[in-house]
């Protein structure tokens, strides 16, 4: 799961879209799951640099817990600061669901600025399973706070 600015806000933003390969952002929570025993390995987070400072926060990805149907839930968790440390959040709150065939989806909030992205990956290659567009620079008050998008 990855939090990018799209938009360019006086050297805020990453000029980015979607990226399997990964890219620039602002948060970053990387992790495997086996789907057939819900063991995590290799989980890997990091906050992104604004306008070329490091920022600062938590993230967090907390362990597997079965669905219940096979699959697993994977809580996943953040609140980072810009590399100024002043001014927004970004702050979210998910859970990712691996179902015993390796589909993947995710509930959860999350605040309406900036993009977010999940990816999974497989033997049959990349899939973009979420993606969150803050429209660029139509939604540059949402930098500020506007509260938090409820998705499935």
């Amino acid at each position: 799961m990855e939090a990018f600015i799209q938009g360019r806000f006086f050297g805020l933003g990453d000029r980015r879209g979607p990226r399997s390969d990964g890219g620039s952002y602002k948060s970053s929570i990387r992790f495997s799951i086996d789907p057939g025993t819900g063991a995590v390995s290799g989980a890997f987070t990091d906050v992104g640099k604004t306008a070329g400072l490091k920022g600062a926060g938590s993230l967090t990805v907390g362990d597997a817990v079965s669905d219940g149907q096979g699959g697993w839930n994977i809580p996943v968790s953040g609140s980072v600061v810009n590399g100024a440390r002043v001014g927004p959040r970004i702050d979210f709150s998910l859970t990712i669901n691996v179902t015993e065939g390796g589909a993947v989806s995710v509930s959860g909030k999350h605040d309406g600025f900036p993009s977010y992205e999940l990816w999974s990956y497989s033997a049959n290659g990349a899939s973009l399973d979420y993606f969150y567009d803050q429209e660029r620079y139509r939604n540059a008050f949402r930098l500020f706070g506007s509260g938090d998008v409820k998705f499935r």
